[in-house]
Order: structure tokens, then sequence, then C-alpha cells
């Protein structure tokens, strides 16, 4: 597997998590499902700053990491979410500039003027998670349902990569903190591995 159909994976996984992202927030701010979609935002974001760890992107990683630690500040706030959406699109195109590679610099106090946050980022780049459904339908297949049965399939390979990427943010931080530098570089590999199969079977 080769470094650059390893980036074109993340890429991929990367700008589907945005536009997810970018949704959800428009979603919040038409009143649409406020719950639901805060999650979805939430998900988006940490499931990124995992992948980007993952693949070695302390630029996009560190940024993401900022987005969702003051996305995760107004939990519980839904009354405040709709002010701030500009800020949290602002942040995804910034996101998106920083995987191509640009410099970009974005404010992270700008919410909350927390000063224990870095100010701003100039950075450049060389490049709770989704409920994994099972389908309670006759599991029988008909000449009529293979088109509706790989479209199922495909749903619950996104989800089920997206809960991967998710979880790996989490343990990769464990086990940065307790040495464990071996572990960490098997995970790595095994991950792209699926990815990379992931992207083989449904693109």
């Amino acid at each position: 597997m080769s470094d650059d159909s390893l980036m074109d994976d993340f890429m991929a996984e990367a700008s589907q998590l945005l536009e997810e992202a970018e949704e959800s927030l428009l979603g919040i701010e038409k009143n649409e499902d406020i719950e639901e979609n805060f999650n979805k935002v939430y998900r988006a974001f940490h499931s990124l700053k995992g992948a980007a760890g993952m693949m070695g992107l302390t630029d996009v990683q560190s940024h993401m990491h900022h987005l969702e630690d003051q996305f995760d500040r107004l939990r519980g706030k839904e009354e405040e979410i709709p002010s701030k959406i500009d800020f949290f699109l602002r942040g995804i195109d910034s996101g998106r500039s920083i995987m191509e590679g640009e410099s970009v610099e974005f404010d992270y106090t700008e919410l909350d003027g927390d000063s224990s946050a870095d100010p701003a980022v100039k950075a450049s780049t060389e490049a709770e998670a989704p409920a994994v459904e099972t389908s309670t339908k006759d599991t029988t297949p008909s000449s009529n349902e293979g088109g509706a049965r790989n479209e199922e399939l495909k749903s619950l390979i996104e989800k089920a990569t997206a809960l991967l990427l998710y979880q790996f943010s989490d343990l990769d931080d464990f086990l940065k903190k307790e040495g464990r530098d071996s572990i960490r570089t098997t995970l790595k590999v095994e991950i792209k591995q699926i990815l990379d199969e992931k992207q083989r079977l449904i693109g």
C-alpha cells in the first residue's frame, strides 16, 4: 500500500466528515433535530482528529482538537449554538485549507477569550460515534433488492469506519501517554489497511 494511496483514503474520509459536520451545523441553524445534529458535528470533529493523528498530520489534528473542544463546551447550551454557527463553519473551511497545504490563521479564542488556548495557528500539511444499525428486514434477497442491499451494506461500512476512527482517537491519546509506541504503530498500520480495503470495496 503506497503512501499516496493512504493519503487519498484519508482525504476522502476527511472530506466526508467535514461535509457531514457542515450539513449538521446548517441543520442546527434551521432548528432541525438540534441534539442529533449536535452529536453528528461532534463525532465528525472527533473522528477527523483521530484520523489525522493516525496519518501523522499534526496540524490537522491540532486544528480539529481545538474545534472539538470549543464545540463540546456548548453541550447543554443549545440556545447559544445558532449565534456561533459561523465560527465553526469557518473552522471547517480552515480545516480544508490546512489539508490542502495552505497556511492558515484561526482564532480559537473568538468564542470565549480563553487565554489558555493558542490564539491562532499557522499550519501547513502535505496534504459519541454513529451507531452501527442492523436491518430488521427479511434478509432473503430477491431480484429487486440487490441495489438496496448494496446501499445498505455501503452505509454500514461507512458507519463502522466512522466508529473505528472515533474510538482510535481516544485510544491513541492513551497509548501515547503510556509510551506504548509499538502498539500505536501496529494499530495505525492495521487501520490504514482497513481504510484501504474500504476504499477498494465501495470507493
